[in-house]
This record gives structure tokens, C-alpha cells and sequence, in this order.
């Protein structure tokens, strides 16, 4: 089979769910965002199978969902950029910090005027790409197994590893918290 009918395959069967993925992790609102980012996804594809040849790549839906990974985190840092950078002593003093209690906490996030997606930016600054890598795979629900197979890691190893984002996340939100 040919490059282009694989990428037709790839196209019809994919795109819905490309879409839906890029939908979850983009910044922005705008579905016509969503749109750019999904063809951008898609040109990035065709670029590179010219010169892979498709037939022999053993995980195609995982390349296609790389290449829209790096896709989304070039267009996110762009967004980011174009923003204005919210400080986020002044909207992290609307909670009260007499609470220790973190569902005490996270109730009073979803109840305070606070831009969610600007707070979660501020707080995933402070990981490396990996990190965040590792971190969006856990939470939209893969197993360490399935990690540790896409990442070429041991699985101790993703444990680890994770424990050590979730750490530096805790860190982080206790020190912009003043908890």
C-alpha cells in the first residue's frame, strides 16, 4: 500500500477522535483553532511520510497522535505567549488559605473567578515536556503499562517518575496557595 492511500486511511479513520483529543488539551475556545491544529496535524503527517515509508511503521496511530502532541504544544505556548500572563499571587489571594483541606480547596477554586486554564498553564510551567507528557497521558487514563510501552520506559520507571511530578504539582500548588 502507498503512502497517500495510508494517509487517506489514517485521515478518515482518525480525524474525529484527533479532534476530540486536540479539543481537550488546546487552550483556546475557538473551534476554528481546533480545526488549524488537526490540519496542521495532518500537513505535519504528510511532510513526513515523504520520506517514511507508512507501510513499515508499526504504530501509526501513535505517530499521528505524537505529531499532534508536539502540534498542541507549539500552538499552546503561542497562545500562551499572546495572552496577557496573569499574576498569579493576586488571583490565587481570592481563596481563602485558612483551609488545609484540598477538596475544601478545590471547591473553592471551581467557586472563585479564577481563568482555570491560565492557573493549570501556571502551574504546569515549572514541568519539562516530558512531564508534561507523562502527565496528560495519566490523566486521560492509560495505564503505567501502556505508558511505559509508548515512552520506551520500565514501568518502575514511569512510576517513579510520576510520583515525582504529582510531587512537584503538590509543591507548587501549596506555595501559590499559601497553604
Amino acid at each position: 500500500m502507498n503512502n497517500k492511500k495510508i494517509l487517506d486511511d489514517l485521515y478518515l479513520e482518525n480525524r474525529g477522535r484527533l479532534a476530540l483529543y486536540i479539543k481537550s488539551k488546546i487552550y483556546s475556545k475557538e473551534q476554528s483553532d481546533v480545526e488549524d491544529c488537526v490540519q496542521e496535524t495532518f500537513v505535519k503527517a504528510v511532510e513526513k511520510s515523504l520520506t517514511t515509508d507508512l507501510a513499515e511503521h508499526p504504530e501509526l496511530e501513535s505517530w499521528l497522535f505524537r505529531i499532534a502532541k508536539n502540534v498542541l504544544m507549539k500552538f499552546n505556548t503561542a497562545y500562551m505567549k499572546s495572552k496577557e500572563h496573569i499574576d498569579i499571587e493576586t488571583d490565587m489571594s481570592q481563596i481563602p488559605d485558612n483551609n488545609n483541606s484540598i477538596n475544601q480547596l478545590i471547591e473553592d477554586i471551581a467557586f472563585a473567578e479564577i481563568d482555570i486554564e491560565k492557573l493549570r498553564a501556571k502551574l504546569f510551567e515549572i514541568l519539562t515536556e516530558s512531564e508534561k507528557e507523562l502527565f496528560d497521558l495519566k490523566r486521560d487514563g492509560r495505564t503505567t503499562k501502556a505508558i511505559s510501552v509508548m515512552l520506551h520506559k520500565s514501568e518502575d520507571s514511569i512510576k517513579a517518575k510520576y510520583k515525582r511530578i504529582r510531587q512537584k504539582l503538590k509543591e507548587r500548588l501549596k506555595k501559590v496557595t499559601h497553604l
